[in-house]
């Protein structure tokens, strides 16, 4: 019976990768044991609780700090994880350990390289992070989402995409306007309009919120036969939900998070949010085109370079963020808007490139070489 360990957490971005192959690996081979090495943040509960066929494992893990103390504090939940992960691999004879980046991976990949297990990274960011970074110097293979990625590791690096979802997988093969119908029942929406979906990641995100208000009422509005499906995240919910009440004539659906978001994207015209390695994977396989403000507090920028990917292939706006909502990024952003809802080819043009770039066998081509086939870098 084969074991293996996936390793990561802390964020939807490094769970849900992972799950897609871990079911990929099942599909694949029914007996195998798949273990996941989560963090103890409540999304990793959240989003792994209902899969009871995964043996998971929580580890001690800390963010990375320059300041003594949080040095400190790191290193001591490394090597407290680093003891937890070496013993599961010996006692539970783990042949190949995946990364899914992060911090939660650190242990994980240190203990595998220590034991001389099989171990790889997946990297679905255009820039890897610090831990990624780290690990890919050390492992047998690095897996990306795009060609891109390739000058920032000294070694051959495979570019296969990002491992989505197994429902827009399924979606992507079967069109994505065969959901149509049920995101319309499910959002309260209207046949034959446009549709916006605007959804800054899992929390939302304030200054995307406070820049499409302005839109709808200080930069220009959009056409009438626009509707939108909004998801602001807790924190601005309340405001949202009045001042859509309040100020905007379309038909909307103002919701604190999407649950099924292959019925969101099955009715979306235009997607508005940030850019995540993993929400542009699932956005470019089914084809939305899209404006993508990056979030803009990363020192690495990695999601300005996601989005720059996207917005050079032609599926894609790009919108830079100051995180103040002024006037000028509400402006640019209608402007945007408008002229993405307003032209049919340009959307048509867009979807295409968006398809273009997407690679669907993700979670195959990692799922194969954590079962032992395929060793090849590429």
């Amino acid at each position: 019976m084969t074991r293996v360990l996936l390793a990561g957490g802390g964020t939807g971005g490094h769970l849900y990768p992972g799950l897609a192959v871990a079911a990929a690996m099942r599909r694949m081979a029914p007996e195998v044991q798949v273990y996941f090495a989560a963090t103890t943040r409540p999304i990793d509960h959240q989003v792994l609780a209902d899969h009871e066929w995964l043996n998971v494992v929580t580890q001690s893990v800390a963010p990375f700090s320059s300041q003594p103390m949080g040095a400190a504090r790191f290193v001591k939940h490394l090597v407290r994880s680093y003891r937890h992960i070496g013993r599961l691999i010996r006692e539970q004879r783990i042949e190949a350990v995946l990364g899914l980046g992060g911090f939660g991976s650190s242990a994980a990949m240190a203990a595998a390289r220590r034991l001389g297990v099989r171990r790889a990274i997946l990297n679905p960011d255009a820039v890897p992070g610090k831990a990624n970074q780290l690990f890919g110097r050390w492992s047998d293979e690095v897996f990306a989402q795009w060609e891109v990625t390739r000058g920032y590791f000294r070694r051959p690096v495979r570019v296969v995409g990002c491992p989505i979802r197994p429902e827009i997988k399924a979606l992507a093969a079967r069109g994505r306007r065969s959901l149509y119908e049920d995101g319309l029942r499910a959002f309260g929406l209207e046949k034959g309009l446009l549709t916006v979906v605007v959804w800054g990641g899992s929390t939302g995100a304030r200054s995307i919120n406070r820049s499409v208000a302005k839109v709808l009422t200080e930069a220009g509005g959009l056409p009438e036969n626009v509707q939108i499906v909004h998801m602001t995240g807790q924190a601005d919910y309340p405001e949202m939900r009045e001042f859509y009440r309040g100020n905007v004539r379309q038909r909307h659906s103002v919701v604190v998070y999407i649950e099924r978001p292959e019925l969101a994207l099955a009715v979306a015209d235009v997607v508005v949010g940030r850019s995540g390695a993993v929400a542009l994977a699932e956005i470019a396989a089914l084809g939305v085109p899209s404006i993508l403000m990056p979030y803009p507090y990363h020192k690495d920028q990695h999601q300005r370079a996601n989005a720059l990917v996207l917005a050079e292939a032609g599926g894609a706006i790009l919108i830079d963020d100051n995180g103040q909502a002024g006037q000028a990024t509400a402006e640019a952003l209608g402007a945007a808007m408008r002229s993405v809802l307003t032209d049919d080819r340009r959307r048509e043009a867009m979807s295409e490139a968006m398809t273009g770039i997407a690679k669907l066998d993700a979670d195959e081509e990692v799922a194969r070489w954590m079962l032992g086939g395929n060793d090849s870098a590429g």
